[in-house]
């Protein structure tokens, strides 16, 4: 019994050592001085060669995992000296032998682990070598250098290879990187690849880059095998199209075809190969890399045809990528972007890290065919940046890291969870701690929190970017645990271990290091990042060999930073690594690089396991996934062995299971609901087809997965489905959008680059849609009701959402995210914010102190001002409600920091206008009593309070010189108690007076100022408001100076009224040349039916069209006409004397800018524009519908479509502000058993038009120049011929094609009488004249010069002011006199440009006096004395030829000559008829006096004689007429109209009209 217990003692003595020795692995050490970072190491796959590039230039090799090194010599250039690489890569396929070195120089090749290297050759298209190393300075343009080289290989041809090079080199003075590629059929020589096409400019190059369609062994693309495609774009398109060629040869690169021809004009821009998949991604506008793009997928079996993929909401171009999990497609929308649009300034104090950290992530992955996609919503919160993490031998399990914000560097606020069903389901990452060892600030426990592990970074098991390195099960991971507050910094994260695929984590060490795995995890070795975790200065590493149970630690003689952690073996079967690492100089200019091989073979002895230390794993707990349940063997926790089978993959086990519902996907034509059902999507065209004149069919909802391997299948009952859902086919796209609630507000950002819409509703909720309504969010604000919402004017991308609970959601990038702020304290007011024009982050907020009620009398307005983006607020200025930035308020600001306030006192409520430029530290009151102020084109318009009952204009075009708007005098008698600011375009403002306030019955006069704002003139006096002080006016978007008005007909009528029962009776009247003159709109002929209105149209006074205009309008937005659609316009009316309700009222339109109409509806109805114009959408107003009209050819023809099931009322009918998108929005409503419910449809029209319109500056194509003045005008308007673009063809779309000419002056014109209007106090009389206005006097003349010091002359004034927007040059002059002044104290200067020079004035005259002299001289001699003398004078006739003419200068003198007694003979017989005409006056006067019955003979004859010389002779002067009536009128300055006007013609004219009631033209009422 002892020597038996001896015997026991002795074994556990043998066996103790291996249990508890401290095992130290074998590590070899290596230094390179003077790397200055530059070290690159590789190692190949089944191999234990290393190679290290050393600073570019020396590359070494290593046989023992980087033991010892061994130089390798590498080619040197032509001059023999080392050539310089920056990438040193292995080969995606042929990882055991080939690598890669590329630079500037080009590229080198080995193919056997490194041993010999040798330089590849590239031929241009013409079999030229190329030289990549023939380079001079970098600024040269002809530069080009390599960026970035991506070689590829073909999986079953070793010698077919494509590099794929991208260039830096310089095109039109910018730095432009271009993409070119070349292929190789021997894997040695490279040939550029070209399709032979050239860029519109020949100047500019083109981007080619090629792939090969076979991505591995593994592909399923079987008929593309052998196949490469090219996708081919201009590198700076002139024009901006930036759209795509696709082309498709074989592994040979015989010649390259078309591919996707298809698509080909559908503006292909991104191609997407995967295994399983090929994708090309279309651009919905070839001119706009951000426009809506569409998914299609290469058909099963097919070569060359696509069918459109629905993704359920929005991708835009080089935002998207597309990766693939066990056949199914994954898609990830970055949706980044920054604060610009063309439209924006960038903010360039923004930081870096909020940019690139902004913004939201959506992912998306497939069925298994790659065909219906759904969300991967693993959070309800928008993520800013998003990781999926994917293992490739167990694919159903999915990682999610996100972050919503990145405050700062070094801060992260990251959210992970973990699907176990490729994203089906979504749970937390829970963490074990069974021994307690760690402190948690939450419940790591509980199962109803969100308390888990947050992962960063992940390490092993296969998960992607650590995806060759498998280890069953055992993952190890960087990150925290947390449940809503995060620590925020990076080195206070832990090291953790899973053991069972992700389910639970463990943390193993406090603070965050690199890790990698050998032996298929039973080693882990893991170090630090930061050297100093563990309390001292010296680097280390950490190392386990029970699969993270625990760790050892072995403390190294170096501090550094640890760059690289690479496994001897790339499938993580090895136990040796090499960690390379970074030693920095306290100077940070000298760099060490240092590595460790650090070798394992030798732990536990050397011992290899055997079947008794290994266990079956069951992945997910051996539930069957994809019709198996899949078991891997694996190594025991604390089993004392290695498995040493390097280089040898890890296998599994499958058994087959019974096919359960897991195994099925939806069916084609079905879509899975909120509830996970498979049902029926009538937007799919599949159906529409199935469907086609057939009450019902039956289909299966369910399809078997293409990737389950599962037995038995299930019998798949079909469902039956009613036809009569299903909407016929059509090119028309409806979306249906139903909401329990009720939309209180909408808008869209106004931009070109997306179709984003906010919506809030009657439950203050807020949604999102960033396709035009298509797929509409409800925006997460964490229960908090928004109030209202605020979009910046300024920066188009940002928009700002008021909580209930004083939290400001703010987003600047079109509402793909917000950012959460707290607002000041005190009660929101809902006063709109101010914001800065020229800096995102600063604008004012308007709260409430002591309001706990507000008719509390402390109850007050304060303004905050904040210039983080509401990270924090300033107090601004009490009392204020309505502040502006003055750089946001006027052009050309004259102070910095500028801003004005409107301040309401407490104590008497009196509010003053005030100014400060320091943020009101100190302040001015520019006015003490006023009623409001706003901004306009440049002005700020100041409401101050003038007497009792009257107001004041005042404005500035500076925010420092403020000057009274001077009004016309005859409209002292009127007291000014309101007017309306209309807008400011052009140079001039645009002023309503009211004139008449009673109720019902208003009416103003409408104004129009003169350039600096200060002087108007009365256009129309009778103008129509209401009680809001809105006016029937609006300017046509897209034109110059065309206007519609409603006056008031009856307006003497209703003043003189009594009893105040009179109706205000309207019509509309329009002008052409911005209110100089205006006229009654003349009718269509017929109505929309093709018959006559009951009135004679040739009179417009009786017969007009008459039009409903904005007093009368549900939403202001609503325009007649839209800035993009040039010319056309829309709006409700009637043909007939006056206006007549809405309810009588039928739809015209126009397409030539208000010269003719016609009537397209009977009835009243919504109307939008798409596409510039392109399609025109009308929809029933104010009754149940569910039909829209449309029409692509301009109005021509109209076609109905069915958008609905059934009828509903339409609230409104919507597009972008801009009218450039093909996508509008209905919005309206249906009363159902629950009430009223909210329906939005979304109308795509982009496949209606076959292809996209071309046009070049050079050919304008599908596009024509049209004129669109008044016929009247003779194509001259304000003082200009002027043309616009339009689009000519029906069967393309303009997207945003770059229109930038679309506004063309060809020509100036002449001054005429058009291009003046009426001064101050003067008026137009009947006759078109300007007459002053009896009793007032002209402005003083002299005002102009205190107002513009630098002038130094003035003139008296004449009644006439040039328009605007008139560029006329020459011509009729009636703006200034002849007679100039001098400007007060500019008389010096006056005189130094008027003075004549005595002395050189006389010297002139006297040279002028001398060569006549001598001239006469000449011809006397020559002439006259030779030929005779003045004896012959009388004898010389013209046409004799008896003067002497020897030569040349006699002919030339008796020319002269000849002329000059012609001359003399009329001057003479001038002089004997003016003589007669004299006679006979007198003899006429006396005659009177005579007794004398008849005429003499003599007279009679005389008279004749002298009538017929006078018609011969004399001939009628109309400008001398027009000279004397000028003369006669003295003071009154009237000048006729250049053109005679007949109202009764059927052309519409500029009819003259009178300011004056009393003068007014019989054919005009006022």
């Amino acid at each position: 019994m002892f020597w038996w217990n001896i015997l026991i003692w002795l074994g556990l003595w043998n066996f103790l050592p291996v249990l508890a020795q401290d095992f130290k692995p074998k590590v070899s050490f290596h230094s390179d001085v003077d790397t200055h970072g530059r070290l690159s190491i590789l190692g190949f796959d089944d191999s234990r060669v290393v190679l290290k590039l050393l600073r570019g230039v020396e590359l070494y090799r290593s046989e023992d995992n980087g033991v010892t090194w061994d130089s390798v010599g590498l080619p040197l250039s032509s001059d023999n000296k080392p050539q310089e690489w920056n990438h040193l890569v292995l080969d995606r396929i042929y990882k055991a032998d080939v690598a890669y070195l590329s630079g500037e120089n080009g590229v080198l090749a080995t193919g056997d682990k490194g041993k010999s290297w040798k330089q590849l050759t590239f031929l241009d298209a013409d079999n030229h070598k190329i030289d990549f190393s023939d380079y001079s300075n970098v600024g040269d343009e002809n530069r080009k250098p390599i960026i970035n080289v991506e070689i590829e290989s073909h999986p079953t041809n070793k010698n077919a290879r494509i590099i794929n090079i991208y260039e830096l080199g310089k095109l039109d003075g910018k730095f432009t990187l271009r993409q070119i590629s070349f292929y190789s059929k021997d894997g040695n020589n490279f040939k550029l690849a070209s399709s032979g096409s050239k860029s519109n400019d020949d100047s500019n190059p083109l981007n080619m880059f090629c792939s090969f369609v076979q991505k591995s062994s593994k592909s399923k693309l079987y008929k593309l095998k052998d196949k490469v495609i090219c996708q081919e774009s201009t590198v700076l398109s002139p024009f901006g199209d930036v759209s795509s060629k696709l082309y498709i040869t074989d592994v040979n690169f015989k010649s390259l075809s078309p591919f996707a021809e298809q698509l080909q004009d559908l503006s292909p821009a991104s191609t997407f190969i995967s295994d399983n998949h090929l994708f090309i991604l279309t651009l919905s506008d070839r001119f706009n890399e951000n426009s809506a793009a569409n998914l299609w997928r290469l058909e099963d079996d097919s070569t060359d045809k696509f069918e459109q993929i629905s993704l359920g909401t929005q991708i835009r171009k080089s935002l998207m990528d597309v990766n693939e999990i066990d056949g199914r497609a994954i898609i990830t929308i970055y949706h980044r972007e920054r604060n610009k649009d063309g439209d924006n300034n960038d903010d360039e104090d923004k930081s870096p890290f909020e940019d690139i950290f902004s913004g939201s992530i959506e992912a998306l992955i497939s069925d298994s065919y790659g065909k219906n996609f759904r969300h991967l919503s693993f959070d309800e919160q928008k993520a800013s940046s998003l990781t999926l993490s994917t293992s490739i031998f167990v694919k159903k399990t999915m990682f999610a890291t996100w972050t919503n914000t990145m405050r700062d560097f070094g801060f992260f606020d990251f959210r992970s969870k973990v699907s176990f069903d490729l994203g089906n389901t979504w749970s937390k990452l829970k963490v074990s701690d069974p021994e307690g060892k760690w402190n948690y600030n939450c419940d790591i426990n509980s199962d109803s929190n969100d308390c888990g592990f947050q992962m960063f970074i992940v390490y092993g098991g296969g998960v992607e970017g650590d995806s060759d390195i498998f280890s069953p099960g055992i993952i190890a991971a960087i990150g925290d645990v947390y449940e809503e507050n995060p620590s925020g910094d990076f080195l206070k994260m832990g090291t953790f271990i899973s053991r069972d695929d992700g389910s639970t984590w463990e943390k193993v060490l406090d603070f965050p290091s690199r890790v990698v795995m050998g032996d298929y995890g039973n080693i882990i070795l893991a170090v630090p990042f930061d050297p100093e975790s563990d309390k001292d200065p010296q680097s280390e590493f950490y190392f386990s060999l029970d699969q993270g149970k625990t760790f050892q630690e072995y403390q190294l003689d170096k501090s550094f930073y640890p760059t690289e952690l690479l496994p001897s073996a790339l499938d993580g079967s090895g136990n040796s690594f090499m960690l390379v690492g970074t030693i920095m100089s306290e100077d940070y200019q000298n760099l060490e690089s240092v590595s460790y091989v650090v070798d394992f073979s030798d732990a536990f002895k050397g011992a290899s396991c055997k079947t008794s230390d290994m266990e079956d794993w069951y992945y997910s707990n051996g539930q069957c996934v994809d019709g198996t349940i899949l078991k891997f063997r694996r190594r025991k926790q604390d089993a004392q062995c290695l498995i040493k089978t390097t280089y040898k993959d890890l296998t599994f086990e499958e058994e087959l299971c019974g096919c359960s519902e897991l195994d099925y996907e939806c069916a084609d034509d079905f879509s899975i609901d909120s509830a996970g059902k498979c049902v029926p999507d009538f937007s799919k065209a599949s159906l529409m087809e199935k469907c086609e004149s057939k009450k019902s069919i039956q289909l299966e909802p369910k399809k078997i997965s293409k990737t389950t391997k599962c037995k038995r299948p299930q019998n798949i009952i079909k469902e039956e489905i009613s036809c009569a859902a299903v909407p016929a086919p059509s090119n028309v796209k409806v979306t249906e959008n139903k909401f329990s609630s009720i939309f209180k507000s909408y808008q869209y950002f106004d931009t070109f680059v997306r179709e984003s819409i906010l919506f809030r509703t009657d439950k203050s909720e807020a949604y999102v849609s960033h396709d035009g309504g298509q797929n509409i969010k409800q925006i997460q604000t964490g229960g908090e009701d928004i109030l209202e919402i605020n979009f910046n004017p300024f920066f188009n991308s940002s928009a700002y959402l008021f909580g209930k609970n004083k939290n400001l959601f703010a987003t600047h990038d079109y509402g793909l995210s917000f950012k959460v702020t707290e607002l000041p304290a005190g009660r929101q007011l809902g006063f709109p914010l101010s914001f800065h024009a020229k800096d995102i982050q600063t604008f004012i907020y308007y709260g409430g102190e002591s309001c706990e009620s507000f008719f509390d009398p402390n109850c007050h307005a304060v303004a905050y001002i904040t210039r983080d983006g509401g990270a924090s607020f300033e107090k601004l200025l009490e009392g204020a409600s309505n502040c502006e930035f003055l750089e946001s308020a006027v052009e050309s600001p004259r102070v910095e920091n500028g801003i004005v306030c409107m301040v309401k006192d407490k104590s008497t409520g009196a509010r003053s206008y005030v100014s400060s430029t320091d943020y009101f530290k100190t302040q001015t009151v520019l006015y003490s009593d006023i009623l409001g102020f706003m901004s306009t084109g440049g002005y700020i318009v100041v409401a101050v309070s003038h007497g009792e009952r009257q107001l004041r204009a005042y404005l500035t075009i500076d925010g420092v010189e403020y000057s009274e708007a001077v009004l016309p005098a005859d409209l002292d008698s009127y007291e000014q108690k309101a007017f309306t600011v209309l807008g400011s375009q052009e140079g001039a403002i645009f002023m309503h007076m009211t004139t008449n306030l009673d109720k019902n019955e208003e009416f103003g006069a409408l104004l129009k100022s003169n350039t600096e704002g200060t002087s108007f003139v009365i256009l129309e006096r009778a103008v129509n408001r209401n009680s809001f002080g809105f006016v029937d006016f609006e300017k046509i978007q897209g034109l110059e100076g065309i206007i519609l008005i409603n006056t008031v007909a009856n307006a003497k009528e209703i003043v003189e009224s009594k009893d105040k029962t009179s109706q205000k009776k309207l019509k509309t009247k329009i002008t052409f040349n911005d209110g100089a003159d205006w006229t009654y709109i003349k009718p269509p002929s017929v109505d929309s039916e093709g018959k006559k209105y009951n009135c004679n149209p040739k009179n417009l006074e009786k017969c007009s069209l008459n039009l409903h205009g904005f007093t009368e309008r549900k939403d202001v937005r609503d325009t007649y006409s839209s800035g993009s659609a040039i010319g056309y316009m829309f709006a409700l009316g009637n043909v007939g004397e006056y206006l007549t309700p809405v309810s009588e009222a039928s739809t015209f339109m126009t397409n030539d800018g208000g010269i003719s109409w016609s009537e397209v509806k009977k009835g009243s109805y919504q109307w939008e524009y798409g596409d510039h114009g392109s399609v025109l959408v009308l929809v029933k107003d104010n009754e149940p519908t569910d039909t829209v009209s449309y029409s692509i050819n301009g109005g021509k023809t109209w076609k109905d479509y069915q958008f609905a099931s059934e009828k509903i009322n339409v609230y409104d009918l919507v597009t972008v502000p801009r009218d450039s998108a093909m996508r509008f929005l209905v919005i309206g409503s249906s009363v159902n058993v629950r009430g009223e419910e909210t329906r939005t449809y979304t109308l795509d029209f982009v496949d209606m038009f076959s292809r996209q319109c071309q046009y070049s500056k050079d050919d304008l194509k599908d596009f024509e120049y049209i004129s669109l003045s008044h016929p009247n005008t003779k194509e001259c308007l304000f003082g200009h011929k002027a043309k616009y673009l339009r689009k000519k063809s029906d069967d393309c779309y303009v997207g945003m094609a770059p229109l930038e000419d679309k506004f063309r002056i060809f020509a100036n014109c002449s001054c005429t009488r058009n291009d003046y209007e009426c001064d101050y106090n003067f008026m137009r009389v009947s006759d078109g004249t300007c007459k002053l206005i009896d009793g007032l006097k002209p402005a003083d003349p002299k005002d102009i010069c205190s107002k513009d010091n630098s002038l130094i002359e003035y003139f008296e004034p004449t009644g006439y002011r040039k328009i605007a927007l008139s560029t006329c040059n020459g011509g009729l002059m009636l703006a200034n006199s002849d007679s100039p002044h001098p400007c007060p104290g500019k008389e010096k200067e006056f005189k130094e440009k008027y003075k004549v020079n005595h002395t050189s004035f006389l010297a002139i005259w006297i040279f002028a006096v001398l060569i006549f002299t001598g001239m006469l001289s000449f011809i006397y001699y020559r002439g006259i004395k030779r030929n005779g003398g003045f004896a012959r004078f009388g004898e010389i006739r013209l046409g004799d030829d008896d003067l002497i003419e020897e030569n040349n200068t006699d002919r030339a003198v008796n020319t002269v000559l000849r002329n000059g007694v012609f001359l003399f003979s009329n001057v003479y017989t001038g002089l004997q008829y003016f003589g007669h005409q004299v006679g006979n006056f007198f003899k006429r006067g006396l005659s009177r006096f005579g007794n004398t019955t008849g005429p003499s003979y003599q007279s009679l004859l005389h008279d004749q004689f002298l009538d017929d010389a006078d018609d011969l002779l004399v001939g009628h002067d109309e400008d001398a007429d027009d000279l004397a009536s000028f003369i006669e009128n003295e003071g009154n300055f009237e000048i006729g109209n250049d053109e005679e006007v007949d109202l009764s013609s059927d052309t519409p004219t500029h009819a003259p009209y009178s300011d004056n009631p009393e003068e007014a033209n019989p054919h005009e009422s006022t």
